[in-house]
């Protein structure tokens, strides 16, 4: 079934806006499940500068 160029412009627009949101909504998920494994564990903040040596 052939698509009317004008509908091609709308479906990129929404598919484009749905990947957005999903890559929004993946970050957001990510960094309550950080904060809850540090809530968990006690932990402040990771150490993103490596002050703990690993033995």
């Amino acid at each position: 079934m052939p698509i009317h160029p004008g509908m091609v412009e709308d479906l990129a627009a929404g598919t484009r806006d749905l990947g957005i949101i999903s890559w929004q909504l993946v970050d957001e998920l990510g960094r309550a499940e950080v904060a809850a494994i540090l809530a968990e564990t006690g932990a402040v903040a990771p150490d993103p500068v490596g002050a703990f040596p690993l033995r």
